[in-house]
């Protein structure tokens, strides 16, 4: 009798274990799928934009704007020393890389490989979305106050790895990225349907020296 009653206590030990870890993981499942759904609304307006502040390690600021309309984008990437401009054309495939260094001005034309990690704008929200059970085993989900605004927060589970990322509560959009080595990426301004067919209109080459691998 007295081994049936152990038999059942540990019955039951188990069961309350596999009750907390369903519930504990399954939180994390909900709110990525949460997030993975915002990404989702978000591209498929085929009109959005973002600006982006990246910050390496060493201090260098990057200052991004990314736009895309209807298969059509550009990154406009700004530093203290140059900057350059990314057009892409994914229903042709062509990409032009134009960089501005004082009064030099240079142009390369190439064939576009269709690539995600092209979108600036959610490249990095990608990483935690793109695989739902993965990322809700590998990282562990806080919510936080900054400034008055609730964050979800991942952090990974593996002692001195990974990035953190951070997901504003209200609009489960991506805000920061913070690197392990240092550096943080911002995100900001997200909007949709402003982009407007000038915005992503070709570039006019007239003014660069012009390299066409295409």
């Amino acid at each position: 009798m007295g081994n049936k009653k152990v038999l059942k206590i540990i019955a039951v030990i188990i069961a309350l274990l596999i009750l907390v870890f369903i519930i504990y993981f399954g939180r994390k499942f909900i709110i990525i799928s949460k997030l993975s759904k915002a990404r989702e609304e978000f591209l498929s307006s085929n009109n959005y934009s973002c600006s982006i502040v990246n910050i390496t390690q060493d201090g260098v600021v990057s200052n991004i704007e990314y736009k895309y309309k209807d298969g059509r984008s550009i990154d406009s990437i700004e530093t203290d020393s140059n900057s350059w401009k990314t057009w892409i054309e994914r229903n042709d495939k062509e990409r032009i890389v134009m960089q501005e260094n004082g009064d030099q001005l240079k142009a390369t034309i190439t064939d576009f490989q269709d690539d995600n990690s092209f979108d600036s704008s959610t490249v990095d929200w990608k990483t935690i979305v793109s695989n739902k059970l993965k990322s809700a085993f590998l990282y562990n989900i806080k919510s936080e106050k900054i400034d008055e605004k609730e964050y979800y927060v991942f952090t990974s589970k593996l002692t001195g790895a990974g990035s953190t990322y951070y997901f504003d509560k209200d609009t489960l959009f991506m805000t920061e990225l913070d690197f392990i080595g240092g550096g943080k990426i911002y995100y900001n301004n997200f909007e949709t349907n402003t982009v407007t067919d000038a915005d992503v209109i070709r570039p006019d080459l007239t003014r660069y020296d012009v390299v066409d691998n295409s």
